[in-house]
């Protein structure tokens, strides 16, 4: 469905359109004569009510070798950015961490933020805790799903977090030969 459309005009377009009653996103996309059109989603929330979103995520292995990386074996803290882009206060802001993955094995699920003011972030370090088996594929991609909960309202977000382990390769008698 096209929802609106306009022409720019000092660099900034005007487009009305009927108001949006649900969060969403929408898909925009920008033409010009003889370029490459682009597109890109724009979340939509209602102007009303709080609304949470997950700002920013790091990933924290000081336990392991720090390289902020989700190595084999180490256990990891996920810090956690949240911000409340809705008009009014977030009361009583909690966040929980799931995976259907066989190679973490969380052990710190559930984050409490508190209330969260209007248009104010808040970063809880260390808010979740996992530790990434022995033995994984190297490159494997975890899907984590963060639950984000207001009084009853909820917000979902997926995180992928890149799993690394060792990438071992053979040599041949020749290249051995050659590495004395």
């Amino acid at each position: 469905n096209i929802l609106g459309s306009g022409l720019v005009s000092g660099g900034v377009a005007n487009i009305s359109f009927d108001p949006v009653v649900e969060p969403d996103q929408i898909l925009v996309t920008v033409t010009a004569f003889n370029h490459m059109p682009y597109q890109g989603p724009v979340d939509v929330i209602v102007s009303q009510g709080p609304y949470v979103i997950l700002s920013s995520h790091q990933l924290d292995d000081a336990a392991g070798n720090n390289n902020q990386l989700a190595d084999y074996g180490e256990n990891i803290l996920m810090n956690l950015t949240l911000e409340n882009v809705g008009p009014v206060l977030a009361p009583n802001v909690s966040a929980t961490l799931s995976t259907g993955s066989s190679d973490i094995t969380i052990t710190q699920n559930q984050a409490l933020y508190g209330d969260i003011a209007e248009s104010s972030e808040v970063t809880q370090n260390g808010a979740f805790a996992f530790k990434v088996a022995d033995f994984i594929a190297d490159q494997a991609v975890v899907l984590f799903d963060i639950a984000l909960n207001s009084d009853g309202v909820v917000w979902n977000y997926t995180v992928p977090v890149t799993l690394h382990a060792p990438k071992l390769e053979a040599q041949s008698e020749f290249d051995l030969a050659d590495d004395l």
